[in-house]
């Protein structure tokens, strides 16, 4: 520190006795000492060193040019002057300034320069005060000598006091690079730096006193308002603060304003809403570890301050160690413990210490060799599969090349060996599509948006019901939980027999005290489940991401190498996975560009204070200090792609990097081949790299997830080359705990045909593909031939499931439509209209949904009418053959998302519609079929047509809204029973075309048409000519035995076709049953109003009253109540897990 006034120059002159006493020698002392003591010694001190500095010479003009700087370096208010000090007289400017040595030194002793006379008495008394004042502050910060010292001479020069800096002085030879940065310091003038240290000292202070009374939070809250409203992170903890983001929300809100005021309104809501729902991914146009990278002007660590809240960014090395080897008591989870305890509760991630020390002592034991020997051929057995199903696409392919997702293809396989070895069963998730892959990663996503989100409204009453995203995250949960349960039940039912293999379930079953409850047990398996296949799938992912780059290509022909000539084609066993070195290198490689997760989360919990490390350059201080309760986001994005660290090349793809060794700089130690235990993990690196974490509470199953990955890969690279598809978009990622691909990673996949892979591959058994279907997306031919004999057919629930599956990567790999929000909200104004106009009662089943599904729902109902005017409205009569085969080419249009340039607004409401929901496009062209009947049709002879016209016409618009009405992903946890699902929607619309025609058979026969089988009315005795006759005659037909039997078996039909739909709709997604049962109910009161018509709808029109609507929907609720009873049985008796045998 520094006091008003002491510049010289020429430095002062050695004491007589060449004392060199370290800081931490200082520090230990004055800290030993009594306060008397401290007080005396360092006033003392300070008083003989001002006196002896008083001979010294003193240059006003050098005075003038000193600048007030903060601690640290954070520039405050530097004042430069113009005036320098006169230069020296010529000749004499180059010579270097002599040196005074000791007199003990043994040299001659040079001549001493002639001083200036005495300062004034009241510099004198300045400098005295100044540090009678710092002494003070030191004494009055500092605990007893048997209690640890408050604050601690460690800081380097901007945390020593000026009479500790004054005893520095005095004790350092002043030839001493040492003795020169702390004159100069000392000579900088006590002004700005003297008021910084004091206010520094007084915080550490508060900050002991408030941790020990209990009021931590409400300080650490204190602090963060202040650093909001600007006060420097200097003199608080020492930790550079980034407010950049006041800059930009002011940028955005300054950008809404000179918008159209609605436009601006809505983006500006929509600002504020992704900030409290924490989808900032949205706001920065980046995933969060990148845009924390680009955020931080301070690389190593910086401080981010939004309001009460805070959170510190450390990505150096030296830093990170401290945090993840210190106590766990000391540095939580933090944030993450809050976000994941309800979804896994005291699983290993968010567990607390205590319950973490027990649970790891049980599970730890399981991952021992022999059971990794043997996970390992499960393992190869799933990779095997994996190859196997993406031979059978490449053998349906014309062109023998499949362009396949391979990020789905992994996440489903390494689900399928968590399944095997863990929990000893087969998700089957390979071939067959699992709701369970989905509901755990949208479970990581919100767990990341929550940890994002600046207010917690998960936590309110009744947020389930509230907010839709809670209600999914809700959905989702219960799905992983009653999977698990439905796991633990089954191996505690069925203990394994002596002699059997366990898997890691049934080694825990067995190994359980007493105290370990059925719940923790879910909490241990609900970790394993998601860390063990998420990030091991996004591992996979990036590596063959990193190799299909051109530059990598010498890479990829290495470890095609090494495995062809370790392998020779067969399987490998665990031995032989652990001598792959250039396959492994690749996996780390990957790792270490995409780390999983990109960020770890702590929260200091009872201060510490930290060494910096290299990356820290921005802080000149030795150390930093962390508040109680500071949460810290550790970005290993940013640590592990350090040019700092790693070298020019951090960001490239570069596997050889692990044989080279890297030196250390400062505290850290660089990277050392040599300490590489199976892989180059934190020590090897000391913490520059953390695959796995690390510390004590680094992950369990760190060779298990290699030794995964590289099963998968080898059993890929034997048999397929990939390539990325060209002219496909770039590659892009997002964030939700892992990194994943935002699109896929779509591959172009075929066999290898090298001599080598055709030679390992001679005893391989062919792949059997009997039974795969290649199924078209979009129906072939025209319009026409749809209505030949031998198209008139209904599609399978099982082929509409396999178009469903292939629709959502359909949609990923085009292009994404522009944002057009005027345009859009005209469109889909357009449609609300339109339904509201033509269907009161398809409009109103439509408010019990959610907005985004009401928009979707109007678009559907609008093009399904404009669709129907061709043939059955005022220009009908003009509609020919030509004119479906247009509007089927303009449908194909809007499958291929191209926003229409002047078109109909409802189309752009279409294209919108297909990229939100992934809508398939197979129901639209049926009813495009079903239109070209209506067009040359005006009779049915069996009821088979009249089905199939049905279908067409009405049952499409179930399969077309079965999207966005949503799966319950429980009840359709097989495949099996997604197709129920589907069945149930194509005969709720049969149900409703079927209701339309028997209450429309007089207003049909007016105009020509007889929709009812023909085969029907001769088997009733009614013949045409008498329906004709009574839709023109009032009082004919209907009230006579035959017609009223004839329609009672038409009512039978219909009502059969409900009941079907009834027991499907515990299928679909909660939140959406009540108003498709509601539709159900109104619509299926037509046939009673028939009855109670006495069967009259030759003459008259039966509908619903509005009143007998509100009570149906009363009936449909309480139905819903009884279905979600139904369905919590389906959970707890298994039957939604258990899948039907193939024939």
């Amino acid at each position: 520190m520094a006091a008003l006034g002491f510049v010289s120059a020429a430095p002062p002159a050695a004491p007589t006795t060449p004392l060199k006493a370290p800081r931490s020698a200082s520090a230990s002392t004055a800290s030993g000492l009594g306060g008397t003591h401290v007080l005396a010694v360092s006033a003392t001190g300070g008083i003989l060193l001002a006196v002896r500095r008083t001979r010294q010479r003193s240059s006003a003009k050098s005075r003038a040019s000193a600048s007030r700087v903060a601690c640290k370096g954070q520039l405050l208010d530097k004042v430069e002057k113009k005036e320098r000090a006169p230069k020296a007289p010529k000749g004499l400017e180059e010579q270097p300034a002599q040196a005074v040595a000791s007199t003990s030194y043994p040299g001659k002793v040079p001549p001493v320069e002639a001083r200036e006379a005495d300062i004034d008495g009241w510099t004198f008394f300045a400098r005295f005060s100044g540090a009678l004042w710092e002494t003070f502050i030191d004494v009055a910060t500092s605990r007893g000598p048997r209690e640890q010292k408050g604050w601690e001479y460690r800081k380097g020069i901007e945390g020593m006091s000026m009479g500790s800096m004054a005893f520095e002085m005095m004790t350092t030879s002043e030839d001493t690079e040492e003795f020169k940065e702390l004159s100069k310091e000392y000579q900088s003038g006590y002004g700005v730096p003297f008021l910084n240290l004091s206010f520094r000292k007084i915080t550490a202070a508060t900050r002991d006193f408030s941790k020990d009374v209990g009021l931590a939070g409400p300080w650490l809250t204190l602090i963060n308002v202040l650093q909001t409203m600007g006060i420097s992170g200097d003199l608080i903890d020492g930790i550079p603060v980034q407010n950049k983001w006041i800059n930009i929300v002011r940028d955005n809100l300054d950008d809404f304003g000179k918008q159209d005021p609605e436009q601006g309104q809505r983006q500006a809501g929509d600002l504020m809403q992704n900030m409290i729902m924490g989808r900032m991914e949205r706001i920065t146009g980046a995933p969060m570890p990148v845009f924390l990278e680009g955020y931080g002007e301070s690389e190593g660590i910086y401080k981010i301050v939004i309001g009460p809240r805070s959170v510190v960014v450390v990505s150096d090395p030296v830093v990170v160690k401290r945090i993840l080897t210190s106590s766990p008591e000391l540095y939580t989870k933090g944030i993450l413990t809050e976000v994941l305890e309800p979804i896994m509760g005291q699983g290993l991630i968010p567990a607390d210490p205590e319950t973490w020390r027990k649970r790891r002592r049980a599970i730890v034991p399981g991952f021992h060799k022999k059971w990794l020997t043997e996970a390992t051929r499960q393992m190869v057995e799933c990779a095997v599969n994996l190859a196997d199903d993406l031979e059978r696409s490449i053998s349906i392919s014309s062109s023998h090349v499949a362009e396949v997702n391979m990020e789905e293809k992994f996440t489903s396989a390494s689900l399928d060996i968590i399944g095997k070895a863990i929990f000893n069963y087969d998700f089957g998730s390979t071939t067959h599509e699992s709701p369970l892959i989905r509901a755990v990663y949208n479970l990581l996503r919100e767990a990341e948006r929550r940890a994002q989100s600046v207010v917690p409204y998960w936590n309110l009453p009744g947020a389930d019901a509230m907010f839709r995203d809670q209600k999914d995250h809700s959905e989702n949960l219960a799905l992983v939980n009653a999977v698990l349960d439905e796991l633990i039940r089954n191996a505690l039912e069925d203990p394994p027999k002596e002699g059997d293999k366990l898997s890691f379930l049934q080694f825990l079953v067995i190994t359980k005290g007493e105290d370990v409850t059925t719940r923790q047990l879910r909490d241990d398996l609900m970790t394993l489940l998601i860390a063990g296949h998420e990030t091991t799938a996004a591992m996979l992912t990036w590596t063959l991401h990193e190799l299909e780059k051109p530059e990598s290509a010498v890479f990829l022909r290495e470890v095609q190498e090494e495995i062809d000539t370790v392998l020779e084609g067969r399987s490998p066993t665990f031995e032989e996975l652990t001598q792959l070195p250039a396959l492994r290198a690749c996996l780390l490689e990957a790792l270490r560009l995409y780390p999983e997760p990109p960020l770890l989360i702590r929260r200091c919990i009872a201060g510490d204070d930290v060494a910096v490390g290299p990356l820290c350059r921005d802080v000149e201080s030795e150390t930093v200090s962390f508040l109680p309760g500071q949460d810290i986001f550790i970005s290993t994005w940013s640590l592990q792609r350090s040019e700092t660290l790693w070298g020019e090349d951090a960001n490239s793809f570069n596997p050889h990097r692990w044989k080279e060794k890297l030196n250390g700089n400062g505290l850290w130690q660089g990277y050392s081949p040599e300490k590489s235990t199976n892989y180059p993990d934190e020590r090897a690196t000391d913490y520059a790299f953390l695959p796995f974490g690390a510390g004590s509470r680094k992950c369990v199953g760190d060779n298990f997830a290699l030794l995964e990955a590289e099963a998968v890969l080898v059993a890929l690279l034997q048999r397929f080359e990939f390539k990325a598809p060209v002219g496909k978009r770039k590659v892009e990622m997002t964030t939700g705990a892992t990194i994943h691909t935002a699109g896929g990673l779509m591959m172009e996949v075929k066999k290898r045909t090298d001599r080598r892979a055709k030679k390992h591959g001679k005893g391989r058994k062919d792949v059997d593909v009997k039974g795969v279907v290649n199924m078209e997306k979009k129906l072939r031919g025209t319009v026409a031939q749809r209505i030949e004999p031998e198209a008139l057919v209904v599609p399978t629930a099982k082929e509409l499931r396999m178009l469903f599956t292939a629709q959502k990567e359909d949609v990923r790999k085009l292009s994404p439509t522009p944002e057009l929000f005027e345009a859009l909200e005209k469109a889909y104004k357009q449609c609300q209209e339109v339904t509201k106009e033509y269907s009161k009662t398809f409009y109103l089943g439509s408010q019990l949904l959610d907005q985004d599904e009401q928009r979707v729902v109007w678009a559907i109902y609008n093009w399904c009418r404009s669709t129907d005017e061709l043939v059955d409205g005022p220009e009908a009569a003009n509609t020919t053959m030509a004119d479906l085969e247009e509007w089927e080419e303009r449908l194909n249009r809007i499958f291929q998302l191209q926003v229409p340039a002047d078109g109909d607004p409802a189309d752009l409401a279409m294209v919108d519609s297909i990229r939100k929901f992934s809508l398939i496009q197979r129901p639209f062209q049926d009813m495009v079929g079903g239109m070209a009947m209506d067009l040359v049709k005006e009779r049915y002879a069996t009821f088979y047509e009249l089905e199939v016209y049905c279908y067409r016409v009405a049952g499409t618009v179930g399969i077309m809204t079965l999207p966005v009405l949503g799966f319950d992903p429980m009840q359709n946890f097989t495949e099996e029973l997604q197709e129920e699902t589907i069945a149930a929607a194509m005969s709720l619309g049969v149900a409703f075309q079927l209701t339309n025609i028997l209450r429309d058979v007089g207003e049909d026969a007016r105009r020509g048409r007889i929709y009812v089988p023909l085969e029907d009315l001769t088997r009733f005795g009614i013949t045409e000519d008498e329906v004709l006759e009574a839709s023109q005659t009032e009082g004919l037909l209907y009230h006579e035995k035959k017609w009223k039997d004839f329609m009672d078996f038409q009512m039978q039909r219909c009502e059969e076709e409900y009941d079907n739909a009834k027991a499907g709709i515990v299928g679909l997604s909660e939140v959406n049953r009540l108003g498709v049962m509601a539709a159900l109910y109104v619509y299926g009161d037509i046939l009673h109003r028939i009855r109670e018509n006495n069967y009259d709808n030759l003459s008259r029109r039966a509908y619903v009253p509005f009143i007998d609507k509100v009570f149906l929907m009363g009936k449909a609720w309480l139905k819903c109540q009884e279905l979600k009873k139904v369905a919590q049985e389906n959970i707890r008796s298994g039957k939604v897990f258990t899948r039907r045998k193939e024939h």
